[in-house]
C-alpha cells in the first residue's frame, strides 16, 4: 500500500513541472494531437484549465497551516478538488492509462500526464488520511497526556496475558500502525530514538533532541510532559509527513516520504489482505498443519522458506503467536512489515516468539524472542507443555529463552524452574478452538463446497 500520510507534491515543485509543460520540455501522451503539439512549439500557451486548477487549489492548499485539526476540514476539501480536477484531465484528453499507472520510477515520469494522475491520487489519498487521523484525534487518544500515558506505562502485566511492552504501543493506537518500537530501559530511561523514524520524531515531540547535531537528551519516560499538541496532528507540519526533500533546520537527517511503513495488522486499514499469516491446528501423527478456512482443509506445514537467522544451527523461522483465545498463528517476520503485533493488532498474547517447523510438521525449534511482548520463562514453559502434549515436537527439539543462541532440549527446559515473578497459569484453551485438542487426525478437505 502507498504512504498514505504522505502530502501532495510541494508548490514549488509542481510550478517547476508546470513551467516544463509550458516550454515543451515536458510533453504529453495523449491521443489528442492538437494539444500535443501546443505543449511542445506553443511556449507559453494556453494550459488545460485542469492544470490551471490544480495549481490554483495547490497554492490555497499549502497556505492553510496544517499542523492545526481546526484547519482539517478545509485541507479535506482541496485535496478532493485536486482529485477531482486530475480525473477530469484524464477523462477528457483520453489519457492512456498504461502511461499513468506504470511509471518509470517515483516522481520521474515522461510526460506531463502522468504527474497530473500522480497529484490526483496523493490528494486522495491524503483527504482520506486526514479524515481518519480526526477520528483519532476524537477519541481519548487524541489527548497528548491520555496517549503519552498509555504508550509510557511501563506496567503491562496486569494479568497473566503478555501485552504489549512499553514503547511499542504507539504502533498500536496509530490508524496506520507505522512502525514504532522503542527502546526502554528498566529504569525507564528510553534508550535509542534511532531505532525508526517515527520514534526519532516522537523524540522530537516530546522535546528530547536538544542541538543542532541532533544529540539526544537524557529522558525518562515517567517525566515526560505531554505536549500541547496531538502527535499526528503535530506530524502533518514534519517532514517524515510533508516529504519533498525538506530538511530539519539543524540538518540532522534527511527525511523522505518513504521513511517509515505500515506494519501489517489483521483487520485493520494496513491489512491490504494476501496470505501473510497462517493459522496452524494439530492433525494426525503428530504434526502441524495449515487450516484453509475459505477451501475447508489443511495442509502439512513448515518453515522451509523462513528468516535464517540463526548461525549455530540450521533453523528457518516464522513469528508465532499464541492468542489469548487459544489461536497459533504465523508468518514470516519482516521488520518493515510483520511483526509479532500483526497476528492479533497488538491484543494480548499467551505466548510469542519465532519458531521452526521441518518438513513433516515436526517443531525442531521455539523461543521467546519478541520485542513486542517480551514472554515470561513461564508463559514459555506453557506455550511448550501444550505442544509437547499434542506431539507436534520433534525428538531433537530445542527451546530456547527470549533470542538466545543456546538452545536446551525439551525434557530439560521444563524441568527448570520458572522465574520468581511469573507465578499464574492461563486460562484454559476453549475445546472447540481449531488449534486446540483435536480428537483423532485432520483428514483434508474439499477445496471448495
Amino acid at each position: 500500500m502507498s504512504n498514505p500520510w504522505r502530502d501532495v507534491y510541494p508548490l514549488d515543485f509542481w510550478n517547476e513541472l508546470v513551467g516544463r509543460y509550458r516550454s515543451g520540455a515536458l510533453g504529453s501522451s495523449s491521443a489528442t494531437v492538437g494539444r500535443w503539439m501546443r505543449s511542445v512549439f506553443k511556449t507559453g500557451g494556453v494550459l488545460p484549465q485542469q492544470i490551471e486548477r490544480i495549481t490554483s487549489t495547490l497554492q490555497d492548499y499549502h497556505a492553510v497551516k496544517k499542523n492545526d485539526s481546526q484547519n482539517f476540514p478545509r485541507r479535506i476539501n482541496l485535496l478532493r478538488s485536486i482529485y477531482f480536477d486530475a480525473a477530469q484531465y484524464v477523462d477528457k484528453y483520453n489519457i492512456n492509462r498504461a502511461v499513468i499507472t506504470t511509471p518509470p520510477a517515483e516522481d520521474n515520469f515522461t510526460s506531463m500526464d502522468a504527474y497530473v494522475w500522480s497529484i490526483g491520487k496523493r490528494a486522495l489519498r491524503k483527504a482520506a488520511y486526514i479524515e481518519e487521523i480526526q477520528k483519532f484525534c476524537d477519541t481519548e487518544w487524541g489527548n497528548p497526556t491520555e496517549m503519552l500515558q498509555y504508550i509510557t506505562d511501563t506496567r503491562h502485566n496486569v494479568d497473566a496475558f503478555q501485552h504489549l511492552q512499553v514503547g511499542c504501543r504507539m504502533e498500536k493506537l496509530d490508524p496506520y500502525n507505522r512502525s514504532f518500537e522503542m527502546h526502554v530501559k528498566a529504569d525507564g530511561m528510553i534508550e535509542n530514538f534511532n531505532t525508526s523514524p517515527m520514534v526519532t520524531a516522537f523524540g522530537e515531540w516530546i522535546g528530547s533532541i536538544k542541538d543542532k547535531d541532533g544529540n539526544l537528551g537524557a529522558i525518562n519516560i515517567t517525566t515526560i510532559d505531554a505536549p500541547a499538541t496531538p502527535f499526528f496532528v503535530w506530524l502533518e507540519d514534519h517532514p517524515l509527513t510533508v516529504g519533498g526533500g525538506r530538511r530539519h533546520s539543524w540538518g540532522y537527517r534527511d527525511w523522505g516520504a518513504n521513511d517509515t511503513k505500515s506494519v501489517r495488522y489483521r483487520d485493520t486499514l494496513t491489512d491490504p489482505g494476501g496470505k501473510w499469516w497462517h493459522w496452524l491446528c494439530f492433525g494426525g501423527g503428530g504434526a502441524l498443519y495449515e487450516l484453509d478456512l475459505e477451501g475447508l482443509s489443511t495442509t502439512l506445514f513448515n518453515t522451509l522458506d523462513g528468516e535464517g537467522k540463526y548461525t549455530d544451527a540450521p533453523f528457518h523461522t516464522y513469528a508465532y503467536v499464541w492468542t489469548g483465545s487459544g489461536e497459533l498463528l504465523a508468518g514470516r517476520h519482516n521488520p518493515d512489515s510483520v511483526h509479532h503485533s500483526s497476528f492479533t493488532a497488538g491484543q494480548k498474547v499467551r505466548c510469542a516468539g519465532m519458531i521452526a517447523v521441518n518438513e513433516a510438521g515436526k517443531v525442531t525449534m521455539v523461543n521467546s524472542n519478541s520485542g513486542h511482548y517480551h514472554p515470561t520463562k513461564q508463559q514459555l514453559s506453557l506455550f511448550v507443555e501444550w505442544l509437547n502434549r499434542r506431539g507436534v515436537l520433534s525428538t531433537e527439539a530445542e527451546v530456547r529463552l527470549g533470542g538466545s543462541n543456546e538452545g536446551v532440549s525439551v525434557a530439560t527446559f521444563l524441568r527448570s524452574p520458572p522465574a520468581s515473578n511469573a507465578s499464574r497459569s492461563l486460562p484454559t484453551v476453549p475445546q472447540n478452538n481449531p488449534a486446540g485438542p483435536v480428537a483423532g487426525p485432520i483428514r483434508p478437505g474439499p477445496k471448495s463446497i
